[in-house]
């Protein structure tokens, strides 16, 4: 048992060793599998010191020496440069089209002339309200998604307004 294992782990060291070095392109990472190269000669003149007869050590030898020889082959042949990949080509956006007319102006139409509108954040009714719209107030829209106009307010906000509230005003009635 002693001997199989000595075997053994004779042909994992010297495999292990042999393989780190063949691998590893970088001169420090083969520096650092040299530090191990001890271990393996050791195991090595162990287990040739074990064969006192020529016979029996020329036989462990070549045992060795096949196993390393198939060791080497399986490693250089796993020691294959694969060339990088090319880029994923790279996806392009349908432009849309520009629209040819200026979105339209729209202005609030309530039935209580003394009530407002909400603007909403988002085109729902259970979207958080931003702001307020008077009766006969002027609004820039900038979209329609369904029923509801995005419309530009205080400059600089954009909110929401269901079309029920909504007229789109005329070019003759500004």
């Amino acid at each position: 048992m002693k001997k199989i294992l000595l075997y053994y782990c004779s042909l994992l060291a010297v495999f292990i060793t042999i393989s780190g070095i063949l691998i590893n392109s970088n001169l420090k990472n083969i520096s650092t599998q040299l530090v191990f190269l001890p271990v393996p000669l050791y195991f090595l003149y162990t287990l040739v010191s074990q064969f006192r007869q020529p016979k029996k050590l020329v036989i462990g030898g070549l045992f060795l020496a096949i196993l390393l020889a198939i060791g080497l082959v399986n490693v250089s042949k796993s020691v294959v440069k694969v060339p990088p990949s090319p880029p994923p080509p790279a996806v392009q956006k349908a432009v849309e089209p520009e629209a040819t007319q200026e979105t339209p102006k729209l202005i609030i139409k309530i039935d209580d002339p003394k009530s407002w509108v909400n603007i909403r954040q988002e085109a729902s009714t259970s979207a958080k309200i931003i702001g307020k719209a008077k009766h006969n107030q002027i609004y820039q829209s900038l979209s329609k998604e369904n029923d509801w106009y995005q419309i530009e307010f205080k400059n600089t906000n954009t909110g929401w307004i269901h079309q029920d509230f909504v007229e789109i005003l005329e070019e003759s009635k500004l």
